[in-house]
């Protein structure tokens, strides 16, 4: 397994995890046994950083000791990390998003990141909510791009057309139109980013084939 330490590479994960309804097994040593529950993730507070799980089921209660650190486990897709500080509240646990995380490393293309000094690319995209009767027509910088998602940026003023589980259509990148475009949703909106933006985390509905990634790099 790698360790990952990217924050954003972390949230992502955190809610492909939270998405596919993954169970965790949660454990914490207590003298020279370990008390293990099982666990799913309830939410994701990503203003106040935060992750809430309850339990996969009523049966049996939560042995806690709040002082002691716990560990997370799941067997797929395959994560580790713990928590040293938490809260424990009516069988639910909040803990803060971890500094670093161990995944197994799947990926044959990794994340391709682009340098906030270098002009960063324009994705156009039609975007649609509950909100908005008609999908809006938006156009936001791309920070990174991967085989499943991307990340976005775009001016604060604007934050307020994202929420988390929106429909969108990718129609192009600067000049070039896509024959089809890219469907996905929103995975995260991170208004805390810096530069005077929010940051818009956006999971494909389907991950891209090798020739869509072959022609995304021909665009830069």
């Amino acid at each position: 397994m790698r360790p990952e330490v990217d924050y954003y590479n972390i949230l992502n994960a955190f809610y492909e995890l939270h998405g596919s309804g993954s169970s965790f097994t949660l454990w914490q040593n207590a003298g020279n046994v370990r008390n293990i529950h099982n666990v799913l993730i309830e939410e994701i507070d990503v203003d106040k950083s935060t992750v809430v799980t309850k339990p996969e089921s009523d049966s049996f209660p939560f042995e806690i000791d709040v002082k002691k650190e716990i560990y997370f486990y799941c067997e797929s897709p395959p994560c580790v990390f713990k928590s040293e500080k938490f809260q424990y509240k009516s069988e639910k646990i909040t803990f803060p998003i971890p500094l670093e995380i161990y995944l197994l490393d799947k990926r044959i293309n990794k994340r391709i990141e682009f340098d906030e000094f270098q002009k960063l690319p324009i994705v156009s995209m039609k975007l649609s909510n509950n909100i908005n009767a008609k999908a809006k027509k938006l156009q936001l910088k791309l920070r990174n791009y991967s085989i499943g998602g991307m990340a976005l940026s775009i001016p604060t003023s604007e934050g307020k057309y994202f929420y988390q589980g929106d429909s969108l259509m990718i129609s192009a990148i600067n000049n070039t139109v896509f024959d089809s475009p890219i469907k996905g949703h929103i995975a995260y909106v991170d208004n805390s980013y810096a530069y005077g933006e929010v940051k818009i985390g956006v999971k494909f509905d389907q991950e891209l084939i090798t020739s869509d990634l072959l022609e995304l790099e021909k665009l830069f």
